[in-house]
């Protein structure tokens, strides 16, 4: 996988401190704007201040004109006298001109006055009067930067212009600016001079950062190097430290005992590999013994102690097979001797099965009569069982009806209740009435004559009220009477239900016992018949039985041959390691067949046959 592009640690930390050092540049650019536009804002409100209260005092002359007390000519030559007298800042003052640039006042210059100045003009070509009596006309008035010579240089200069409309006056002043430009200058010069001094600072520091994290981490990577190439040994520098690096040399530390633990891992395996083999091997060399037929076979080394169970299994499980086999070739000549005295069984019970079949047909015949009387007496049952199930289902309907009635007793007393809880309702507000006459017919009183008709009519309302609660009261005691009478009812009625549901419950109880006679009736009925369809299947079955023995006594026959082969099939399996097979053990065969003889003739429930059978 091909490695991605990215810086290393050292560019990543002096990336940080230039993208600072740009960040500090850019806010000491914009705290420098800042200032500057402070200082220039500052030299511009104070000539705005001195020009308003110039015109301050122009104003208070008008005043006096329009009051009567000096006329236009003197208020204008004093004014002019007032302006040329202002002077602040050392060498700063006032001037004045007209709307045709005509210079009325100048406290720098007086000379000035009654010059035209249109045609004035800086060195850079700006036509300073014109601009300032453009600006001055303007709302609030406004400034003009322009140039001047002085002592022989060119000196910035702003001034700031305000038309005084009664007499269409521009006043002004300036002031140079050199000595902001000196000012902005030195602020500019010791910001840079901070800014450098930063810089440098800023870049010992993101050195020796680099230098504090990058030594490290490379003494690191070295020793993950030789650990990659197999070197376990060395201890990790740093695993000391506190801080990051630290943490990561100790994750290395920890990384490293996990690879020793695994290379002694790998050493165990390969022992334990070793070990499994040479088991394998041996228990190899057994198997192949044993599916050579050699039952006797033992794993005598030792095996290593997680494989020695393996060993102990193996020779259990041959000892156990070889056992397992004797006893399949003793099984074997067991079930020969027992196929013949099968073989001589069946010839004798094949015998009496047909002398028990004719005894079943006299015995059908007997039981065919007696189904036909248990046929008869099911069908009165069930017509029986039929009568009594109408009989239930009338007394559950009779149930359902008075079940109902009670149900429209129950809702005939709530609606009687609610009716009572109206008329209760109607009995409160008569009496609210009856009050209300009562207050009205008193207020009727008090009117006196006025009130009279009012009075008559509050009478009637009363009357009319208690007739209402009399009324009320009536038809309550006739709802609780009819209350009493539905409770009563709803009483006889239920007790009707309850005797017809015990009515209906005995009914119930007698159609079950008649219909428990009707189904033992018909499961006789159909016991007899079974019976005697199980007696023709036993005539049936016996007569079979007679062909089947004779099967039996050839399959007997065919075990006993079967028996025989199985006996030569073990025979070739080694049991002992002094080489006896299963042949050898063929002699019991021959003294076992004398008993099987004696079984055969003796009495087929004697106690010598029932031993052989529990053997076998």
């Amino acid at each position: 996988m091909a490695a991605r592009f990215g810086l290393r640690i050292a560019p990543r930390i002096f990336s940080i401190i230039l993208v600072s050092i740009i960040a500090s540049g850019t806010l000491a650019f914009s705290i420098y704007e800042i200032a500057v536009r402070n200082i220039y804002t500052m030299r511009e409100a104070h000539l705005r201040d001195i020009v308003e209260s110039a015109n301050s005092l122009l104003i208070s002359l008008q005043e006096r004109v329009d009051n009567g007390a000096m006329e236009r000519s003197d208020a204008q030559a004093e004014a002019v006298r007032l302006l040329e007298a202002i002077s602040y800042d050392g060498t700063n003052y006032i001037f004045a001109f007209d709307k045709n640039l005509d210079v009325v006042a100048h406290g720098g210059n007086p000379a000035l006055n009654g010059t035209n100045q249109r045609g004035h003009q800086d060195p850079d070509g700006i036509m300073v009067f014109q601009e300032l009596g453009r600006v001055g006309q303007q709302a609030g008035g406004g400034f003009v930067f322009y140039s001047f010579l002085m002592d022989g240089k060119v000196q910035p200069k702003v001034s700031y212009a305000l038309e005084f409309q009664p007499w269409e006056w521009v006043v002004g002043t300036g002031t140079t600016i050199s000595d902001i430009d000196a000012q902005i200058g030195q602020i500019r010069n010791r910001g840079l001079m901070v800014l450098l001094l930063g810089i440098v600072v800023m870049s010992l520091v993101s050195w020796g950062i680099a230098r504090s994290v990058t030594g490290p981490i490379l003494r690191l990577n070295d020793r993950m190097r030789g650990l990659s190439a197999g070197n376990l040994r060395d201890a990790i520098p740093g695993t000391g430290n506190s801080d990051e690096i630290g943490e990561m040399a100790r994750s290395v530390q920890a990384f490293q005992k996990d690879l020793q633990s695994g290379e002694a891992m790998k050493m165990e395996a390969i022992k334990a590999k070793n070990e499994q083999e040479a088991a394998v091997s041996a228990l190899a060399d057994g198997l192949k013994a044993l599916s050579e037929g050699d039952l006797s076979t033992q794993i005598a080394g030792p095996f290593p102690p997680s494989y020695e169970d393996l060993r102990t299994d193996f020779n259990e499980t041959a000892s156990n097979l070889a056992t397992l086999i004797g006893t399949i070739s003793d099984t074997a000549g067991m079930l020969q001797q027992k196929g013949e005295a099968i073989s001589q069984s069946a010839e004798v019970v094949a015998k009496r099965s047909i002398e028990s079949a004719a005894s079943l047909e006299e015995a059908a015949a007997a039981i065919e009569e007696l189904t036909s009387s248990t046929i008869l007496a099911a069908k009165g049952a069930t017509e029986a069982n039929k009568i009594a199930s109408e009989a239930t289902s009338n007394a559950e309907r009779s149930g359902d009806v008075v079940g109902r009635a009670v149900t429209a007793m129950g809702s005939i007393e709530g609606s009687s209740g609610k009716i009572s809880r109206i008329m209760d309702v109607i009995d409160d507000i008569a009496f609210q009435t009856n009050l209300l006459a009562l207050n009205a017919g008193v207020e009727a009183a008090r009117a006196g004559e006025a009130g009279r008709g009012f009075a008559v009519v509050a009478s009637e309302v009363r009357a009319l009220a208690q007739r209402s609660s009399e009324a009320a009261r009536e038809i309550n005691a006739l709802i609780t009477e009819s209350g009493n009478q539905v409770t009563e009812g709803v009483s006889l009625v239920g007790a009707a239900g309850k005797t017809l549901e015990e009515i209906a419950g005995s009914v119930q109880k007698i159609a079950a016992h008649i219909s428990d006679i009707s189904t033992s009736a018909n499961e006789q009925s159909a016991g007899v018949s079974e019976i005697n369809t199980s007696v023709s299947s036993l005539d049936r079955a016996t007569q079979e039985n007679s062909a089947m023995f004779q099967e039996t006594l050839d399959a007997s026959r065919s075990m006993t041959e079967e028996a025989i082969n199985l006996r030569h099939a073990v025979g070739r399996f080694k049991l002992t390691k002094s080489g006896n097979s299963m042949a050898a053990r063929s002699p019991q065969r021959a003294a076992a067949a004398p008993t099987a003889r004696a079984v055969v003739n003796g009495p087929l429930a004697g106690s010598g046959g029932s031993d052989d059978w529990e053997d076998f």
